[in-house]
């Protein structure tokens, strides 16, 4: 049902940005490594079940590139997820682009204040969006990083309020570009009919 809503959306407001952030949990590295290392094949018996979502993903992000508009697809930057064959065929889109960002970069933070790594990995079909998702963390930021532990995790899990601000703000350009106008403020004034033509030349 959920998949049908989004179809059918997708065809009756043609939206300019579709972004899709797929779950990383049974793709990303370190679970694999931590918790599943011992038991992949239960790790790849989940992740065959979620692939059918995978792919159904890929193909609405298609349709989006197919009616001319734009699409951002997210996921953690150190999973499996990008070797899948659905995920790699959306690098043959035309326009698209392949982006990473820290989310520290963005402000994102821990409970005690310090900035988070978590790099994201995008694929964009629009070069101004790629250009403002393109931000790291630099050397020396780095060093005051902590690993995230517990309740981290999950916040790490959200868009930085900048991330967003940036991503509408690139949004709001190429809209602007589509439909010149669409921005302005309009003044109204209001008058009274005049029976002069040269009044209402004015």
């Amino acid at each position: 049902q959920q998949q049908q809503l989004v179809q059918q959306a997708l065809q009756r407001f043609r939206p300019l940005l579709l972004l899709i952030g797929f779950p990383c949990t049974l793709w990303n590295l370190l679970n694999e490594n931590c918790n599943y290392y011992y038991r992949m094949h239960e790790l790849e018996t989940m992740r065959e079940e979620q692939r059918p979502l995978l792919r159904w993903t890929c193909e609405i992000i298609k349709e989006q590139a197919n009616m001319g508009n734009y699409f951002i697809f997210e996921s953690s930057l150190r999973c499996r997820i990008w070797d899948e064959p659905c995920v790699q065929e959306l690098n043959d889109l035309p326009g698209a682009l392949t982006v990473t960002a820290d989310a520290g970069a963005f402000g994102a933070t821990d409970r005690d204040g310090h900035p988070i790594i978590k790099p994201h990995k995008f694929i964009v079909n629009s070069s101004e969006i790629a250009q403002v998702l393109h931000r790291r963390l630099s050397a020396q930021e780095r060093q005051v990083c902590k690993p995230l532990e517990g309740i981290n995790v999950t916040l790490s899990q959200e868009y930085p309020d900048d991330m967003v601000r940036a991503i509408l703000r690139a949004l709001k350009k190429l809209a602007r570009a589509l439909s010149p106008n669409r921005f302005d403020l309009h003044q109204v004034c209001v008058a009274q009919p005049v029976d002069d033509a040269e009044t209402w030349k004015k």
